[in-house]
């Protein structure tokens, strides 16, 4: 394979017979966990998601850092009510007519869906605490996430979380 991020890939897709083309063996995993009655997600504490994590069932989450995790907000000026265009969004995505389409009701479904557990993840990522303390380097940072993230599976209605943390040079 001689390149380190082709071995890398093929290791986080790991597809020997080619039977399950894009999906990743943590997602696949999710798939049968997901199958079987479990409540599952996917959560990628690297700055980008991992290809090990594609599934048809889980969604993939990214949260490089419980700490500085950002509730939406469009209007960042001081003294200025984000709510007020969050509320604006919402309307202007509101329920579907007989003349939408089908992409267009599917846009407003998932940013509705998107602004409802940006803000549940923010309050309940605000809420928790964890008694460990880890290293100071981004490795730390990201298993610090990943231990708040645990520690909230009940308030995020999950059963079961795959996590991907990632250490290199391009990631501290």
């Amino acid at each position: 394979l001689f390149a380190h991020n082709t071995q890398q890939s093929e290791i986080q897709l790991m597809d020997i017979f080619n039977q399950q083309t894009g999906r990743g063996m943590a997602g696949r995993l999710l798939d049968v966990l997901s199958g079987k009655g479990f409540k599952v997600n996917s959560i990628s504490t690297a700055r980008s998601a991992s290809q090990t994590l594609v599934g048809n069932e889980a969604p993939i989450i990214t949260v490089p850092s419980a700490s500085s995790y950002e509730k939406f907000d469009p209007i960042s000026a001081e003294g200025s009510d984000p709510n007020q265009l969050i509320d604006f969004v919402k309307l202007l995505n509101n329920a579907t007519s007989i003349g939408s389409s089908l992409l267009s009701e599917a846009f407003s479904t998932k940013l509705h869906q998107g602004l409802a557990e940006n803000e549940l993840l923010y309050n309940i990522l605000q809420a928790v605490t964890i008694d460990t303390t880890f290293p100071d380097t981004r490795l730390g940072e990201q298993l610090s996430t990943v231990a708040k993230m645990i520690k909230t599976k009940d308030d995020r209605g999950v059963d079961r979380d795959v996590f991907f943390v990632q250490q290199g040079k391009e990631y501290q």
